[in-house]
């Protein structure tokens, strides 16, 4: 599986309910397993999906409870996840590292970019990425098992106010210019 066709699954959870079709039998242990297996089968696929595991509660019927056991079974596989700063492979650190990742990925997307802000332009893009990954954190904070540490939401809110800051120097700077 090569990115483009990773992003095509990863672009609606029907599309990912699509591709786990023959595996998905509504029994949460089967199915967290079923999704485990693909993860690790496919490096395409190996980070995004961790940090869209709230809109997966649109595929299974027992979302929260295979939610859960998707958890406790990531824990013990071999997806090649970083790893939080106590060293520890908890999923909460996980997560909270891989949305940090994400946003910073968008953040040096918005630095990168000159073009317009119209079109398909760099900058559109990734503020179109920015908002998706603000969509999911309120997702994430909803799912009742999920209670990442307020040291993550300080450090992201810090890199939020960050960006804010690298816009409106960039603005300051093309004025200037």
């Amino acid at each position: 599986m090569d990115e483009t066709e990773a992003d095509r699954i990863l672009a609606h959870p029907s599309r990912i309910k699509q591709h786990l079709a023959s595996s998905l039998i509504g029994d949460p242990a089967t199915d967290a397993a079923a999704l485990v297996d693909l993860l690790e089968r496919e490096p395409a696929l190996h980070l995004r999906p961790m940090a869209r595991l709230a809109s997966l509660e649109a595929i299974f019927p027992r979302a929260r409870e295979t939610l859960v056991l998707i958890e406790r079974r990531i824990v013990s596989s071999s997806i090649p996840l970083p790893a939080s700063q106590n060293g520890m492979l908890d999923v909460h650190g996980r997560l909270a590292q891989a949305l940090l990742d994400l946003y910073q990925q968008v953040i040096e997307g918005l630095r990168d970019a000159r073009e317009p802000w119209w079109g398909t332009s760099p900058r559109l893009v990734a503020l179109t990425r920015a908002a998706d990954v603000l969509i999911l954190i309120g997702r994430l904070r909803r799912v009742a098992y999920l209670d990442l540490p307020q040291a993550f939401w300080r450090s992201f809110h810090a890199l939020l106010l960050e960006g804010e800051r690298t816009r409106h120097l960039e603005k300051h700077l093309e004025a200037s210019e």
